[in-house]
């Protein structure tokens, strides 16, 4: 969240959302959808590199869900295969490192909101 607050300060999501198919016929699950943008945020908190698994997964919610493009956050990094997929899709692979203390309520810096638990 701080780094979707920091990189634009109006910016409004919503944590884990049930976005409608294309056919409205079931919901989808995501981390974190930027409505406005109507963007899929994936959060991959993995010991591991993330895998093309998790790309082809993003590709596939993005087309169901007709939304315009998808963000992979990994604490861990990314295998070259998934960021060479990731880059072919136009999604974005970003490496956010864990911080030292964990905060429990994000405070906004700008005015930035969300809506979810």
């Amino acid at each position: 969240m701080r780094y979707l607050t920091e990189e634009d300060q109006h910016v409004t999501f919503e944590l884990d959302a049930r976005i409608s198919d294309r056919s409205q016929r079931y919901r989808r699950q995501v981390d974190i959808w930027l409505p406005k943008s109507r963007e899929i945020v994936e959060c991959k908190n993995h010991t591991r590199l993330v895998g093309v698994g998790v790309v082809d997964a993003l590709v596939g919610a993005i087309d169901d869900t007709d939304a315009h493009g998808g963000r992979i956050f990994s604490n861990s990094g990314f295998t070259s295969i998934a960021r060479a997929r990731a880059e072919k899709a136009g999604i974005s692979c970003i490496e956010l490192p864990h911080d030292d203390q964990v905060e429990f309520f994000h405070t906004s810096k700008g005015g930035g909101t969300y809506y979810g638990d």
